[in-house]
């Protein structure tokens, strides 16, 4: 047989022991209980022969359930105690007996004498003759005396045998209470020898409970912050259902809060260069796009503080990195103050290679062969230019305001001192170089093999250039305005 069922086995045992005693105290108290009443009737007027052998039978059920008792008492004190209910069950017992059992045995011994006294008395009274005198030897009656006459002598001697094995009753009794009490007292030892076994055991149980809970708790917060995290990923896939798909530059946080001019200017300007002395190749825009220059000189008066100057064939300033010349149809708006010593010459080429050339690439910004202000596109099929009917000053003191635009709603656009002087409506498809980055190169194309247009690009810009600007938008009249003005 398996340990476990041992334990079943033991632990069923101690549950049926624990209950026939309890079983049994119940019955011995109530057993004692109406002998008490039926002794109080013995010698008066409601004696009689049923009564008395109804308190003889009371009395002879109730010392066998004691001897019961006792037995099971000995076998639960021999009974290996294995779980702390079992261990419990004996410190109840052990804790009530000694009032309980000890004082019912008490009251039971006490009714048990009351009844073989006043039976004695009783017999006595029917009796004049001393025991002694009819051959009765036993001294517990060796003073009594029978009065009946010598016939009735062997129903007198019955009676007596039955008064003497009361007498013995009530001597086995107390042989059993002094039983009882030592097994009460062997029963207390075993309780508190198993009590410290028990304590030590339950200490383990609680911190192993302990232990448990706290790995509950972490496994529940592991939980939370796994519900967490997919309530997070969950979040993150409806957000991707709606993320921008395109580019993003120069994220910027301002310390207050932004016109809406403001917005829209760092939103759209993609870069702007003063070309002033101590920053003469720094983009003050929002991107800061990176720039080099060759062969050029510093004005020290521009249109606003200083300007750059280029000399002659080998001078040029290129800045890289614009996107929206790589965009299809992207509106863009190009703005630059100019004070020529001469007409000829590219203002503003852009192009797919730093060398000015590739498979795209085109002056957007120049002068005509006759001197005329150009500006213009590529639609993917051919140049469209506009050309301004005006002359543009030479040299000092004059500055001249020039803006580009383009945008698919109004075509092509050019502004001269703020003044609109050329437009294309119908130029409403701008096809760009589809790869980024992008050059931007000032006052010169490098002679490269691009298409040309209006513009004679074998000649070089000479002459000063100030705040050139570029746009991912196109600039309103009003913008113009601001920029012409400002």
């Amino acid at each position: 047989m398996s340990d476990s069922t041992n334990e079943m086995t033991n632990a069923n045992d101690i549950q049926r022991l624990y209950n026939a005693i309890s079983t049994n105290l119940t019955k011995i108290n109530n057993h004692v209980k109406d002998l008490e009443k039926l002794v109080q009737k013995l010698g008066t007027s409601e004696d009689s022969e049923p009564l008395r052998d109804n308190s003889h039978r009371l009395q002879n059920e109730t010392t066998v359930l004691i001897q019961r008792t006792n037995d099971a008492l000995q076998q639960l004190k021999n009974m290996r105690v294995l779980t702390n209910v079992d261990q419990k069950r004996l410190k109840t017992l052990t804790e009530s007996l000694p009032k309980q059992y000890i004082t019912t045995l008490e009251r039971f011994r006490e009714v048990q004498n009351i009844a073989l006294r006043k039976e004695k008395e009783s017999f006595n009274r029917s009796n004049a003759i001393p025991f002694h005198q009819q051959g009765i030897s036993n001294p517990l009656f060796a003073n009594d005396f029978i009065s009946t006459p010598i016939s009735y002598q062997h129903q007198q001697q019955t009676e007596m045998k039955a008064l003497t094995q009361r007498a013995e009753q009530i001597g086995d009794l107390e042989t059993l209470m002094v039983e009882v009490s030592e097994l009460i007292k062997d029963m207390a030892q075993l309780v508190s020898e198993h009590g410290v076994i028990i304590e030590t055991i339950e200490d383990h149980v609680r911190e192993a409970e302990k232990q448990t809970h706290q790995a509950a708790d972490h496994v529940g917060r592991a939980r939370e912050y796994q519900l967490q995290a997919q309530q997070q990923r969950l979040r993150l896939q409806r957000q991707q259902a709606q993320l921008h798909r395109g580019y993003i530059d120069t994220l910027k946080i301002s310390n207050r809060v932004k016109s809406a001019c403001e917005i829209l200017e760092d939103a759209t300007l993609a870069c702007r260069f003063p070309f002033d002395s101590t920053n003469t190749l720094v983009d003050f825009g929002p991107n800061s796009v990176s720039a080099n220059a060759y062969s050029y000189s510093v004005l020290p008066v521009g249109h606003t503080l200083q300007a750059i100057r280029f000399n002659g064939s080998n001078s040029y300033f290129q800045a890289s990195g614009f996107t929206q010349f790589s965009i299809n149809d992207q509106s863009f708006s190009i703005s630059l103050w100019i004070q020529p010593v001469s007409r000829s010459g590219t203002l503003v080429h852009i192009s797919k290679l730093s060398t000015g050339a590739g498979s795209w690439c085109l002056p957007f910004i120049g002068f005509a062969s006759n001197g005329t202000l150009v500006a213009q596109i590529y639609d993917g099929t051919a140049i469209v230019s506009i050309i301004a009917p005006t002359v543009i000053l030479l040299s000092s003191p004059y500055w001249t305001h020039i803006v580009q635009t383009w945008s698919s709603t109004n075509g092509l656009r050019l502004y001269i001192d703020n003044i609109l002087v050329a437009s294309e409506p119908s130029a409403v498809t701008f096809v760009a170089s589809s790869i980024t980055p992008n050059y931007v190169t000032l006052a010169s194309s490098f002679s490269a093999t691009c298409l040309t247009g209006g513009i004679n690009i074998s000649n070089h810009y000479v002459g000063g250039l100030d705040d050139f600007r570029i746009y991912s938008r196109e600039l309103s009249a009003n913008d113009v305005c601001t920029l012409y003005v400002g």
